[in-house]
């Protein structure tokens, strides 16, 4: 309770998130693919029940694994096709189709290259949330920063929501397939160059092949540590530790939970009704050892 706001105050979700120094580490979603639709803006919330949707999810699993599937903003090929981007692996590879609209549930529950107009889709995309009907600090500051994005080398996709609003702007960055919080220009540049993550490690929610929460954390961690060479390929919870799995060697790290945090509702009075969540921290040195 302690973190929420009084009552008779009504901020923005990410402007209350900076003030109580929320960590985003953890916050990123899970998948082993990810899956963008061409849709015209704006959208419905959820974004599902746009009539181009049917029959899909937020969380869907295909025969690429567990799959997150987004719209992005985008006009149709034609009346009755739809742009799809599918990104999968790790580093993320991606392939774009043009599919008939109503074949699309069939085709990301089984994205195949027999699809006739298989091609390779960007190789550098920032998807950036800015689905205002779902909250106003994605569709405001997310699109302010999608617009000063296009100045850089790399695709900027707009899309719906990705969860964590309150980390406004948020994006993820492909083919590195991590999230990133309170994005900004300077930050961007600092991914793009590949420099040493270590400065700028509290802004980053989470590799999204790892489990959310204590997972994502202990990656961040191992990321932290080693910079852009380390190659997670998996990572595995037990208890209290997490075992963040690279090309040739294992990290150890020791989670535990830091204090409940809340998300609060925007510009409602005292930030009601909030969800509650765990903040966690890594704690002493990653340890490692041969694979």
């Amino acid at each position: 309770m302690k973190l929420l706001p009084g009552p008779d105050e009504q901020p923005r979700c990410a402007s209350w998130s900076r003030a109580i120094a929320l960590d985003p580490r953890g916050t990123a979603f899970h998948a082993e693919t990810v899956t963008l639709i061409g849709v015209p803006a704006p959208w419905p919330k959820p974004v599902f029940d746009h009539p181009l949707l049917g029959g899909l999810a937020t969380g869907m699993e295909s025969s690429r694994g567990t799959t997150r599937v987004l719209a992005f903003a985008d006009d149709p090929p034609s009346g009755d096709r739809l742009r799809v981007l599918v990104y999968a692996g790790f580093p993320m590879v991606g392939t774009a189709y043009e599919v008939p609209a109503l074949e699309l549930a069939r085709h990301v529950a089984d994205p195949t290259d027999r699809w006739r107009s298989a091609r390779p889709a960007p190789e550098r995309v920032l998807a950036v949330c800015t689905q205002g009907s779902h909250d106003v600090c994605c569709g405001t500051d997310g699109t302010r920063f999608a617009a000063e994005a296009e100045s850089r080398p790399i695709t900027v996709l707009r899309v719906s929501h990705t969860g964590g609003h309150r980390f406004a702007p948020t994006a993820l960055v492909i083919p590195d397939g991590r999230m990133w919080a309170r994005m900004d220009l300077p930050l961007l540049d600092a991914v793009l160059e590949r420099r040493p993550p270590d400065a700028f490690i509290d802004r980053c929610r989470g590799l999204i092949l790892a489990p959310a929460g204590a997972g994502q954390v202990a990656e961040c961690a191992v990321f932290a540590a080693e910079g852009w060479s380390w190659q997670t390929t998996a990572v595995r919870l037990n208890g209290g530790e997490a075992e963040v799995v690279g090309q040739e060697r294992v990290a150890r790290v020791t989670v535990v939970p830091r204090r409940q945090v809340p998300t609060i509702s925007c510009r409602q009075p005292g930030g009601v009704p909030a969800k509650q969540a765990v903040e966690y921290e890594a704690v002493g040195s990653v340890r490692f050892e041969p694979r």
